[in-house]
């Protein structure tokens, strides 16, 4: 008699959401009102099912290098235990920096992304981490502008391209849950990268 199963593996609720490619930013058409703005960091994107701790690659496979994550995802689930998916960059693959730290991007969440980042920064307030971290956040286009600029001397100065551009997104966009394609892009986010 062989024994069942009694626990259901997890599976992702969904593939981490794809910004539109919107070029470089300084021959991009100017954004207005409405907009906010992330450092696009260099690493591995991952959907993380935080109770579980099973981390998913930016396909929906299982990520390969997640036993390096293990000190973050323990922190991850102290400080956000409230929030069952967290779309993440895993860092220190594509360099040395914040080696085996998680980039929290957002939270699979209902409401607005003003909404959802909210969440994620009294969460942050409350829980000193040392492995993950959540992303910057910058409003209007002279902030893009500047940190464009301010990015790219960065990476100069760490020696590395820690930093790949920044990301726009609109503060009333809702986190699409989509499984028809990892490829498939959301056109309320928008990436400017500065390497083509």
């Amino acid at each position: 008699m062989t024994e069942e199963k009694t626990t259901t593996e997890v599976k992702p609720i969904t593939y981490p959401a794809r910004p539109h490619n919107g070029g470089p930013l300084d021959k991009a058409f100017k954004k207005s009102g409405g907009w906010c703005w992330e450092p696009k960091v260099n690493g591995w994107r991952t959907l993380i099912h935080v109770p579980t701790g099973t981390m998913f690659n930016r396909h929906g496979g299982k990520l390969s290098i997640a036993h390096e994550y293990t000190e973050a995802i323990k922190e991850l689930q102290q400080a956000h235990s409230h929030i069952e998916w967290l779309d993440c960059e895993a860092l220190g693959r594509r360099h040395d920096i914040n080696r085996g730290a998680l980039m929290i991007l957002d939270a699979v969440l209902p409401g607005t992304f003003r909404e959802r980042k909210e969440v994620l920064v009294k969460a942050d307030e409350k829980y000193d981490s040392h492995k993950c971290y959540l992303i910057e956040l910058g409003e209007g286009n002279g902030y893009a502008n500047n940190r464009w600029k301010f990015l790219q001397e960065e990476n100069k100065r760490l020696g590395c391209d820690y930093y790949e551009g920044l990301v726009a997104k609109q503060e009333d966009s809702l986190y699409p849950i989509q499984l028809a394609s990892p490829k498939k892009e959301f056109s309320f986010w928008v990436k400017h990268r500065w390497a083509y």
